[in-house]
């Protein structure tokens, strides 16, 4: 899990932390740094909080984003209000059977 510590961050500057996370992901997959399809959600978590602490730096998420071990939804938290859960797919679709998220996993007050 990955957790933000800053309780001031707004809506939009998550989302813009988001934004600027996903485009570094998605060019350092296509340049072949790392292929998303050879790593589960666990194991691409790490990847992930590494890539948002690089973006997070001068911004309201600056030193905040921290890494959390167990089964807890959802695996990105800021503001303790704002949350991402981290998936990966084998093949080229995002059908899922459900019941991938348990209420009582659930990081209180997200």
């Amino acid at each position: 899990m990955i957790i933000s510590l800053n309780t001031e961050a707004l809506q939009k500057d998550f989302e813009h932390l988001l934004q600027k996370s996903i485009f570094v992901l998605n060019k350092i997959s296509k340049q072949g740094e790392i292929t998303a399809r050879e790593y589960s959600g666990r194991q691409l978590e790490p990847i992930v909080k590494d890539v948002m602490e690089e973006q997070a730096k001068n911004t309201k998420f600056e030193n905040s984003i921290e890494l959390i071990s167990g089964q807890k939804f959802p695996d990105i938290i800021a503001n303790n209000y704002y949350g991402v859960e981290v998936k990966s797919s084998l093949k080229d679709h995002w059908k899922t059977t459900g019941n991938s998220v348990l209420e009582s996993t659930r990081v209180e007050d997200v």
